[in-house]
């Protein structure tokens, strides 16, 4: 198995997120409205554990605006420090390979295209 970070994808996903709390705040709200016009018609012992239950359900259901909105953030602090982190290991990559030479081509040494410049050895498997 594979596991991958992607420039941009972190970022891409918060702010799906991002934009997909006001309408989930927006729904709840809702919801709550049409359960608290329709609570009139609730009688009995039943009704009383419902309402509970219900106010219990929509106490936590507000918590999710402001972690998802954590959650967004995080995702976003994910993407900058993962290209922030990866142009550092490059630099210091480029700055080991001047230190030690072209001891088999630096980054990019390899484009895969047989050029004859090393008496056709390329095969297309970039640097190692």
């Amino acid at each position: 198995m594979s596991i991958g970070l992607t420039h941009g994808e972190p970022s891409a996903a918060a702010l799906t997120v991002a934009q997909g709390i006001e309408p989930l705040r927006q729904l709840l709200t809702d919801l709550g409205d049409s359960v608290g016009a329709s609570a009139a018609g609730f009688q009995g012992a039943a009704a009383s554990g419902l309402g509970a239950a219900l106010t219990a359900w929509f106490e936590v259901a507000a918590t999710l605006s402001p972690i998802l909105d954590g959650y967004a953030s995080a995702l976003a602090t994910v993407d900058t420090e993962h290209a922030t982190n990866e142009s550092v290991q490059l630099d210091r990559y480029d700055r080991l390979g001047d230190r030690l030479g072209d001891v088999g081509g630096g980054r990019g040494a390899d484009d895969g295209a047989d050029d004859g410049a090393d008496g056709g050895a390329d095969d297309g498997a970039g640097p190692r």
